[in-house]
Order: C-alpha cells, then sequence, then structure tokens
C-alpha cells in the first residue's frame, strides 16, 4: 500500500506516499474508474450569467487588468472584509506571491506535504528557497509530529 522514496541517501529517513491497492477497487468489472479531467461542459451548462459575463470579457479585449478585473478584485475583498485584493493568472502566480509577501526567498526552506501538487514546489525554487515534503497523518495534512525530524535530517545531510 505505501511505497517508500528515499530523499536523503544513507539516511534511515524515507518519505512514504500513497499507491492505491487492489483492494481500493473492489466491487468494480473491470477495475477501472473513469474520472474526467477537465470537465467545463457541465459546470458552465445552463449557466447564462457566466456564458454572458466571458462573452463581455472577450469582446472587449481586455483580458489583463481592465474594469471586469478591477470589479473583481474590488468584489472579493469585501466579500474578504479586507481593503485590497489581486486577481493573478493562476494558483503557482498565487502561492509565489504569497512566499514574497512572507518574505521566503534564497535559501530559505518551505515544509509541504508530499502530496502536493507540482506547482506548489514551482512556485516555492521560483522564489528561491527548497521544499522539504513532511510525512502526512491519516487525514492527508502534514504530520506536525514529524516536522523537527525532517529538518534535523536536512541539517545533518548538508552537514557531511
Amino acid at each position: 500500500m505505501f511505497r517508500g522514496l528515499q530523499l536523503f541517501p544513507g539516511r534511515d529517513f524515507n518519505l512514504l506516499f500513497f499507491a492505491p491497492s487492489r483492494r481500493f477497487n473492489r466491487g468494480r468489472k473491470n477495475n477501472k474508474m473513469e474520472v474526467k479531467y477537465l470537465d467545463l461542459q457541465s459546470q458552465f451548462k445552463d449557466n447564462r450569467e457566466v456564458r454572458r459575463a466571458i462573452d463581455e470579457i472577450l469582446s472587449s479585449g481586455q483580458f489583463v487588468m481592465g474594469p471586469a478585473v478591477e470589479e473583481f478584485e474590488r468584489n472579493f475583498a469585501e466579500l474578504r472584509g479586507v481593503r485590497r485584493a489581486i486577481g493573478v493568472s493562476n494558483g503557482t502566480d498565487a502561492i509565489f506571491l504569497a512566499l514574497k509577501v512572507l518574505g521566503i526567498g534564497e535559501g530559505d526552506e518551505v515544509i509541504i506535504t508530499p502530496n502536493t501538487f507540482l506547482a506548489t514546489v514551482g512556485a516555492i525554487v521560483q522564489a528561491g528557497a527548497f521544499s522539504r515534503p513532511v510525512d502526512i497523518t491519516d487525514d492527508y495534512n502534514i504530520d506536525p509530529d514529524k516536522i523537527e525530524y525532517v529538518i534535523q535530517c536536512v541539517r545533518e545531510y548538508y552537514a557531511d
């Protein structure tokens, strides 16, 4: 069920990641589960308001910045109860900006879950920092009891 990935050669620290077993597929005829990767058709089905808003933006030609983005940022800031909000193009940019706001940069280390999306690591590297995966608990969140262990392993590895 679990397989180890050795992060630090010569050390006893192994990162575990989940590999679904045959038991996971029990009861299915062909042991295949179809999940659509992207299903925008059903997401926007019968949603004329969304289509109208998209058509307006496409017709204006203002995809970057412009009144629609300003309105979104204003409305989102109001919804969150903050003075300002910044709309970005994707989640990677959002993570990168959050790291920079926190002052994370060259040589810093960021604790992450090993089951995070690749873009998380990409944003950390873009900021100049290093990602440090820490094993997870049964609820798929970082195991707080293992954070210090990973930090110590990294220190020992680079001290040699």
